[in-house]
């Protein structure tokens, strides 16, 4: 799909301290041609960090599993076929 997906794993004053998941451009095609999304995701988990835990990886791949989605989905949503909410 041409997405850029961007995982943050650093720690940093106000961060929320869970997963989170922020499509802050979304994927659309604009006049026929494909724009693809930018994705950004977040888990309290380091893969290769001893104490990581199951909660903190399972965050990871949900987290990522949201990210993967949005980044593909192709299909025409309500919020882009106007330019205001109803």
């Amino acid at each position: 799909s041409g997405a850029t997906l961007t995982l943050d794993l650093l720690d940093r004053k106000g961060k929320y301290p869970n997963g989170f998941c922020h499509g802050p451009i979304p994927s659309f095609y604009n006049q026929g041609e494909w724009v693809a999304a930018q994705v950004n995701f977040t888990s309290n988990a380091k893969p290769d960090q001893v104490g990581s835990g199951y909660d903190g990886i399972n965050t990871l791949f949900h987290e990522g599993g949201h990210a993967a989605h949005f980044a593909n989905v192709k299909m025409n949503a309500p919020c882009f076929s106007q330019e205001f909410a109803p």
